[in-house]
């Protein structure tokens, strides 16, 4: 059961938290059965208008419907809880060329995951993917990239300057095999999805890009490990 929290300054730190962590949110807007992903920016609670700036989300059709239906949902993780704020389209904002400005949250709802999707968030803590590439002059090249979070919806994945080679060759859609995930004590082999690459414009990984990827196999493994452990 959803729980409510409606004290502006908690609301305030709970969006700090997840503006300084990069922690992805899933924009969900009414009538539209996609969703899309965004992170926050920055947020003014004690202005005029109390705003929150959020990213442009990807995939990037998702911001002509924003602006032509204002009502979103915004969910993102925060330990254990599932959480979700409800905001309106307002505008854009000179200061940020790449972001769209919302009301700010009168509330925060949230509740305990269920325990299958607790499993991917706290047991498979992964920190680092190896995957391959074939290149245009058929050379095979390694790369090995950080993880930046872990989610209901699959892997953040940090890509560097020394790769954003991989910007202009993957694409939302793109399937990727045999990658190798790492944890701080196993390696384990999945077949992935990209399901968004958004680049960062704030913080402490700013001008580098995250890449959402999904791996149905990753979730299957970790009820499998679960279900072992009991």
């Amino acid at each position: 059961m959803w729980k409510t929290l409606t004290d502006r300054e908690k609301i305030a730190a709970v969006l700090q938290v997840i503006a300084s962590r990069e922690i992805p949110l899933v924009v969900l807007i009414s009538d539209e059965a996609h969703e899309f992903t965004s992170k926050v920016i920055t947020y003014d609670v004690w202005g005029q208008i109390p705003e929150l700036i959020i990213q442009e989300v990807s995939p990037g059709e998702g911001n002509a419907l924003i602006q032509a239906d204002s009502d979103l949902v915004l969910e993102f993780p925060i330990k254990s809880l599932l959480c979700r704020i409800r905001a309106r389209y307002l505008g854009v904002n000179r200061e940020y060329p790449h972001g769209l400005v919302l009301s700010f949250p009168e509330s925060i709802e949230y509740m305990e995951r269920r325990r299958e999707e607790r499993h991917v968030y706290e047991t498979l803590d992964f920190v680092s993917v190896d995957f391959e590439l074939r290149g245009k002059d058929k050379k095979t090249k390694v790369y090995s990239l950080s993880v930046l979070d872990s989610s209901l919806h699959g892997l953040g994945i940090l890509i560097t300057e020394k790769d954003f080679d991989l910007v202009k060759i993957l694409k939302p859609g793109d399937e990727l095999r045999d990658i190798s995930l790492y944890t701080e004590s196993s390696v384990i082999k999945v077949n992935g999805v990209i399901r968004h690459i958004t680049k960062i414009e704030s913080g402490k990984y700013q001008g580098t890009y995250l890449m959402g990827m999904e791996s149905p196999e990753m979730i299957q493994i970790g009820g499998t490990s679960e279900d072992q452990d009991e």
